[in-house]
């Protein structure tokens, strides 16, 4: 079965520094805000999720972490340059 997930664009992206509870430590996260959604932050070091519900489920499979964090990297260097224009 396939099919498609609809989801708007974030409204606000950006990073901040805060403790992750999984790394331990004070890492960076991007952040997703979205408009009628909330927000979702993800450790660019370990690469959990949170929203407003706490952490995002992990999903099953082979590194979900790598991708997560390129995921994230590179939404940031997408942001990096639609700033730029």
């Amino acid at each position: 079965m396939t099919g498609n997930i609809c989801a708007p664009a974030p409204v606000e992206i950006k990073t901040t520094l805060i403790d992750c509870p999984t790394c331990e430590k004070k890492t960076e996260f991007l952040c997703e805000y979205y408009e009628w959604y909330g927000g979702e932050i993800t450790c660019l070091n370990c690469g959990d999720s949170w929203n407003e519900e706490g952490r995002a489920p992990r999903p099953f499979e082979r590194g979900w972490r790598e991708k997560s964090i390129s995921r994230a990297k590179a939404t940031l260097e997408r942001e990096a340059q639609n700033e730029k224009r």
